[in-house]
């Protein structure tokens, strides 16, 4: 009986369960979930002999790696039983004497995490139990993060830092697939010079990732819905302007435009860290959400496509600003969807991709400094009137390069 137990949860009992233990049991149980975890154990079923001061038969649990850790409880009887570590170890010892034999117990441990991390653009909020506080002799006026200065609130079972990424002491970690904000959760025993307590340390971070969609969708009249969708852990939001003075945002849903009408688009980073910057490095328009395969592209590695797409210079951080004439597909209804990747830069590290520019397929375009993010917008659908007496070949012009399908020109009458 006994040994070591590992992993994330697990069952152990005592010999021959549901049988009687033998006499004469000597079983020690060393239990380990992973670091910065604590371990929950309960007991389902219990039933030992009993005796004052448990001297016959019984269960001690303490709470460490050891027999020499703080003892939890020592145990005989017939009851349930609960314990929570204060560490990520735990050891549980079954004894019993030379007569009287019962059942014994059904153990079950499990893992649990003290500490919730919930990551946004704006904040990195993390909360401690308090009752993992309390199990190491703190109170919520012990803890702090890089910044002192940054207190927690209490809502009754945690203690929560709301931690902005630029703020609080936070620093950044950058790597070829994402951006990682980085604080030290630590708890000190206030106003004391020595302490004999148990050390509180934890590094606390959001890794936001580098690869994700924004999308829009016009519909060359007919209409443009601003639904977006972002994958990632940043808020980036895109959407359609009236006018290139992007002051008055598009509101219909689907937006309807003009074959060859200028449309205007912003995408925009909400972030806390105002050190990051905006860069456009592809998007292509499809006739359908769920269907890219059948795609004009517009921009390429930060590479026009398109004759008609202009990038806006000179305009805020965190955003990124363009101008396309609106087109429709050949053989599909007259709506689009846009889809653009983004990348997200630290604006203080060169060379970064937002400030490359384009690039040819040749050379590697991310940096450890940048992250990649995707938007999509749309529907956009096309007007079909036209002013009476115009004819067709005066308003419209084909694509013909990648997919013989994207064109700026409706249909042939035949």
């Amino acid at each position: 009986c006994g040994g070591s137990l590992e992993g994330p949860s697990g069952w152990f009992s005592s010999p021959n369960y549901p049988g009687n233990y033998p006499s004469s049991s000597n079983c020690v149980w060393y239990i380990t979930v992973p670091a910065f975890e604590i371990i929950q154990l309960e007991f389902d079923l219990f039933i030992l002999e009993n005796s004052n001061g448990c001297v016959y038969d019984s269960v001690s649990v303490y709470d460490g790696p050891s027999t020499s850790s703080p003892l939890l409880g020592i145990m005989c009887g017939n009851d349930n039983y609960s314990f929570m570590s204060t560490s990520n170890s735990m050891t549980v010892v079954f004894r019993s004497d030379g007569s009287v034999t019962n059942p014994g117990f059904l153990a079950q441990y499990r893992a649990l995490s003290p500490v919730q991390v919930e990551c946004s653009s704006e904040l990195m909020r993390v909360g401690l139990e308090l009752s993992f506080l309390h199990a190491l002799d703190y109170n919520i006026s012990d803890i702090s993060v890089n910044d002192p200065s940054c207190r927690p609130q209490n809502n009754g079972s945690y203690a929560i830092f709301s931690i902005p990424l630029d703020g609080c002491g936070t620093f950044q970690q950058a790597d070829n697939d994402s951006i990682t904000y980085v604080n030290t959760l630590r708890a000190e025993p206030s106003g004391a010079l020595i302490t004999r307590q148990t050390q509180l340390r934890l590094q606390v971070s959001c890794r936001m990732h580098r690869d994700s969609m924004v999308e829009v969708v016009y519909r060359a009249r007919e209409e443009n819905t601003a639904n977006i969708t972002s994958s990632g852990d940043y808020n980036i939001t895109v959407a359609f302007y009236q006018t290139g003075s992007f002051l008055s945002p598009v509101q219909e849903s689907p937006y309807t435009v003009d074959l060859n009408q200028d449309l205007f688009v912003q995408v925009q980073l909400s972030s806390s860290d105002d050190n990051l910057s905006l860069f456009i490095h592809s998007c292509v328009a499809s006739p359908s959400s769920s269907d890219m395969y059948q795609s004009y592209s517009l921009i390429r590695n930060g590479c026009p496509q398109d004759s008609t797409y202009l990038s806006f210079s000179n305009v805020p951080p965190g955003m990124a600003r363009f101008k396309f004439n609106a087109f429709r597909f050949l053989r599909s209804d007259s709506t689009v969807y846009l889809q653009c990747k983004v990348v997200v830069c630290q604006a203080d590290v060169y060379p970064n991709r937002c400030s490359q520019g384009c690039l040819s397929r040749r050379r590697r375009d991310l940096s450890p400094s940048s992250h990649t993010t995707g938007v999509m917008l749309g529907p956009i659908q096309r007007r079909d009137r036209a002013p009476a007496g115009t004819p067709p070949q005066s308003r419209c012009r084909e694509h013909r390069s990648l997919s013989r399908s994207a064109s700026l020109c409706p249909p042939s009458a035949d």
